[in-house]
């Protein structure tokens, strides 16, 4: 697994002993571009610059296997645009290829042409550059949030056995989708178990058609700035007793280890 390290263009959040979990670190600080004065909530990187980034990531990882990535800027998810890239130019094996990407909020709000923000990444799959390193005659980006009445497990049958024979996977994952994440955008309405239940239903109903080529986990526990609670009921992490913080915030570093399992173990 690999840690991407944003650096502090923003508040980096605390990860814990994550950083010593991972095989590699790979700097990617100088890949984001401040979006000026009264955005702090925002970054975002050139479009055009998309093919130099994933150039860069390709004289760093060589071992050709699928890849698990570690993001350690929550307000940063538009990095999994450049990941995702990379994964399938190098490891993509069939003409289709599918990004699924859990996450509270949907990322994919207007066009991304010129510049690639962690709200618009989403569409990165619209862009020539995109498709041209990608390399992929169909591409797709679906999201769940985890907010809809059927269970997420039905989401993805209904996105993915639409697939005409196989296909190539990216997962990429925002903890704020589930409860208990103590993210700074606070908790979604998922379940973690059913989160880890619809990875496994993905490996046990798709295995053999799909072909992971990799995924990237957002979302790391914020002892300054996160919160837990449900919607409208949201309290600051800050604001608890340091003995009631660390427990809420190793229970959350617990389920990310647990998800990271999870997905490590689709390309088994």
């Amino acid at each position: 697994m690999y840690l991407i390290d944003l650096g502090s263009c923003f508040n980096v959040p605390d990860y814990i002993d994550m950083v010593e979990k991972t095989n590699t670190v790979i700097d990617m600080s100088s890949f984001l571009k401040s979006m000026g004065k009264g955005s702090e909530d925002a970054s975002y990187f050139i479009s055009g610059d998309l093919e130099e980034y994933v150039k860069k990531l390709e004289g760093i990882i060589s071992n050709n296997q699928c890849h698990l990535f570690l993001n350690n800027n929550n307000r940063s998810h538009e990095i999994s645009a450049i990941l995702s890239a990379f994964c399938f130019n190098k490891f993509g094996q069939n003409n289709t290829r599918i990004i699924l990407n859990f996450d509270y909020h949907p990322d994919n709000e207007g066009s991304c042409d010129n510049g690639i923000k962690f709200l618009n990444w989403g569409n990165c799959v619209k862009i020539k550059k995109y498709s041209d390193i990608a390399k992929g005659c169909v591409l797709k980006y679906k999201y769940i949030t985890g907010t809809k009445k059927n269970p997420i497990k039905d989401e993805i049958d209904g996105i993915l056995t639409k697939m005409n024979g196989n296909f190539d996977l990216y997962i990429s994952i925002d903890t704020d989708i589930y409860k208990g994440s103590c993210t700074y955008y606070g908790d979604g309405n998922l379940e973690f178990c059913e989160l880890l239940d619809a990875i496994e239903h993905i490996k046990k109903e798709y295995s053999g058609i799909y072909h992971i080529c990799g995924a990237d986990i957002t979302g790391l526990p914020d002892k300054t700035n996160g919160k837990y609670g449900a919607l409208g009921d949201r309290k600051c992490l800050s604001s608890l007793k340091k003995e009631d913080l660390n427990t809420i915030v190793n229970e959350a570093c617990d389920k990310i280890k647990r998800l990271e399992k999870a997905l490590i173990d689709l390309n088994q």
